[in-house]
């Protein structure tokens, strides 16, 4: 047996809905996507993105109709509840669940993506160059990733800008919603002095930096090169120190050294 229970909560904006299920064998409603044949999930997939008549349902699917996880309705199929659409997207094509508030400040928004960021990722990407080292492109990917999951759907962070401020330059990211965060990444302090330049009153990233708030250079070194120098530090300079295993960082920014877990993996794997 088991039972779903909804929770409605609400605050001065937002109206958030939580959904608790609880779903044991042989439960009525909602199948589990693995206990699911190919037919059956063809089926959902159609009912989810599609409008399905009942006539087009093969004997094999009938099973979801009996045990109401899809039901008819002028002669459509749709799902038995809105909730029951939401567990079957998020097992089918999975799900990332943003913030829910903003962070306080540009350090924090820093600290929190890399907290977020996918050991497992970096440990098993191809996005590496012939010396094995991550691409600094590697590393965008993932920063974009993480930095999106710790923004609110209310805030967005943009990569590649500059066109949209008559720059000659395009920065790696920008943060908009009134924050208007400048950030471009480098790994291992390759070509610091070009990257600082680039924030120069006449450098090419000069029309951007006229409606930013503030500004980040952060450089991302790999295990190997710890306990290397920076190529700069200071001012709007962020160090990141990879340890081995890559599931921890130390970041030195502002005058602070801290050392940060990369929880990304764990925390998805919690959720399933």
């Amino acid at each position: 047996m088991g039972f779903f229970l909804a929770l409605r909560l609400h605050n001065d904006k937002d109206c958030i809905i939580i959904l608790i299920v609880f779903v044991f064998q042989g439960v009525r409603a909602y199948t589990r996507l693995r206990h699911l044949s190919d037919d059956e999930k063809l089926l959902c997939d159609n009912v989810f993105r599609y409008s399905v008549h009942i006539r087009d349902v093969t004997s094999e699917s009938k099973r979801l109709i009996k045990t109401n996880m899809l039901v008819e309705k002028n002669e459509r199929l749709e799902f038995a509840a809105p909730y029951l659409c939401i567990l079957y997207m998020q097992e089918r094509w999975g799900s990332t669940n943003r913030a829910t508030e903003a962070p306080k400040d540009l350090k924090t928004f820093l600290i929190d993506t890399f907290t977020v960021m996918d050991p497992q990722t970096l440990q098993n990407s191809f996005g590496v160059g012939k010396d094995k080292r991550l691409l600094e492109r590697t590393w965008q990917m993932e920063f974009y990733r993480a930095a999106t999951q710790v923004l609110p759907n209310t805030v967005y962070i943009s990569p590649d800008v500059g066109a949209d401020f008559g720059s000659r330059g395009f920065v790696d990211f920008y943060v908009d919603d009134d924050r208007n965060w400048v950030i471009e990444l480098l790994r291992d302090g390759e070509r610091a002095e070009e990257h600082e330049k680039r924030f120069e009153s006449d450098g090419i990233y000069a029309k951007i930096l006229k409606s930013s708030k503030e500004s980040v250079i952060i450089d991302i070194r790999n295990p190997d090169l710890f306990d290397s120098h920076p190529a700069k530090s200071g001012g709007n300079w962020m160090n990141v120190y990879c340890q081995k295993g890559w599931e921890t960082v130390i970041i030195e920014y502002r005058g602070t050294k801290e050392m940060i877990k990369l929880i990304g993996g764990k925390a998805r794997e919690k959720t399933m």
